[in-house]
């Protein structure tokens, strides 16, 4: 589920190591939501595809993201800094820098990079988390910022890495791992390729804290690398993961969103 969002703002330079901006310019957002959906068919190759461009962060940019722990369970903030370092072994000409706690929760159009758990008041927001990447009119290509929020009408749990145990409940770093590849600028895999951390569905309780080759292969080619990194032993898909059929391919039978 993705929302297009229009903002003219005057902002001031914020964490986040992108170049100021300046003043009175259009600020334009995407919102990509991870639902585990009944339904659902359709592939997202990537975000930049569904506004007409091919949204990524400016080569060798470096931006910092905070993170609210309020509400999160214990442990949550290791999980998401474990996610984004997972991302950063894979060589991507990016940086994803940890840059502490902060008391900020929710989306804002302000070029502050927060990850939080928010309560959302609209009953049909059955998402589990959304990302919503943000970037200018005038450089429609470059990522200047992002929100990533969990939501608490879902029961979310730390998985020990490595196990392949399921949880009871949505396992942040899982969840996390993701959705930073929606804030890197990646969107969702072809539905059937299951095999892959982008895949549009997932089911509570599923653990998975490393990426694929495929995933590795299209953050390669959406920054324009002429091949993937070598791979190493994090890209291989933990062997434990297993898929519901609800009787139209790979999907759950639990509701939830993976966006």
């Amino acid at each position: 589920m993705l929302v297009l969002c229009i903002v003219i703002m005057a902002l001031a330079a914020g964490p986040a190591a992108v170049p100021a901006p300046v003043a009175d310019r259009v600020m334009l957002s995407v919102s990509s939501d991870w639902v585990a959906q009944d339904g659902r068919s359709d592939g997202e190759p990537g975000l930049g595809e569904r506004v007409g461009e091919r949204l990524r962060w400016p080569r060798d940019a470096r931006a910092r993201f905070l993170v609210n722990p309020v509400d999160a369970p214990v442990g949550a903030v290791d999980a998401v800094r474990s996610a984004v370092a997972t991302w950063m072994r894979t060589g991507v000409g990016v940086a994803l820098d940890y840059g502490g706690e902060t008391t900020e929760r929710g989306a804002n159009a302000d070029v502050v990079n927060v990850v939080s758990w928010i309560e959302t008041p609209d009953p049909a927001d059955v998402f589990v988390a959304r990302t919503t990447t943000y970037w200018f009119a005038d450089a429609p290509n470059e990522i200047i910022g992002f929100d990533l929020v969990f939501n608490l009408d879902h029961a979310f749990g730390i998985a020990e890495s490595g196990t392949g145990v399921a949880i009871d409940g949505w396992d942040v770093e899982t969840i996390a791992l993701h959705e930073f590849g929606h804030v890197l600028g990646l969107g969702h895999a072809d539905p059937e390729r299951v095999l892959q951390v982008m895949r549009p569905r997932i089911s509570a309780g599923e653990v998975d804290h490393s990426l694929s080759l495929r995933d590795v292969e299209a953050l390669a080619a959406l920054y324009g690398e002429a091949r993937a990194p070598v791979s190493q032993g994090f890209f291989s898909p933990a062997p434990e993961r297993r898929f519901r059929d609800a009787g139209g391919g790979h999907r759950p039978s639990e509701r939830g969103l993976f966006d």
